[in-house]
């Protein structure tokens, strides 16, 4: 029981949580504005691996959407179609987060897709427009803030 408890998706998503916040934190900073923005763009990209790494509630499941998650996904959906369009026998299975694969219909599958896209598009959208934002910065300080408000929004659309 206590280990269920330890690795629920719930605690799972509080330990990805923190994690956005550890991301920016790391040691040796750079110090000149170019250094500081580049480090800050790869930072939002990781952030943003990071929050894709907490599974995403949908009709009382949960489900993984990292970004191999959603290319297998997708994959899956596209070789289902073809199979079924050339009159080959073709089934889908799927699994819910740390759950065996069981077998889906299309359409509950294609749901399922479309809810993930709903759910990371915001985030990465974002994560592109903080990017452009960081670009633009022209003092550290800019940086730095716009780096802590990103961490933070991300968050929030995460959880």
């Amino acid at each position: 029981m206590a280990r269920e408890i330890i690795n629920s998706p719930l605690r799972a998503k509080e330990r990805k949580l923190a994690e956005l916040h550890e991301v920016v934190t790391g040691p040796e900073l750079p110090t000149d504005l170019e250094s500081v923005r580049a480090r800050a763009i790869v930072q939002t990209h990781e952030m943003l691996e990071t929050a894709l790494e907490i599974p995403m509630a949908w009709k009382g499941m949960t489900f993984t959407v990292t970004m191999e998650k959603q290319n297998l996904l997708t994959a899956q959906l596209a070789l289902f179609t073809m199979k079924t369009q050339a009159g080959i026998p073709a089934t889908l299975e799927w699994n819910e987060t740390g759950r065996r694969c069981v077998e889906w219909q299309f359409e509950d599958l294609f749901a399922l897709a479309m809810a993930m896209d709903t759910h990371v598009r915001p985030m990465v959208n974002l994560q592109r427009k903080v990017e452009e934002e960081l670009v633009k910065a022209k003092t550290i300080k800019k940086v730095e803030v716009l780096l802590d408000e990103y961490r933070k929004e991300l968050a929030q659309l995460a959880g």
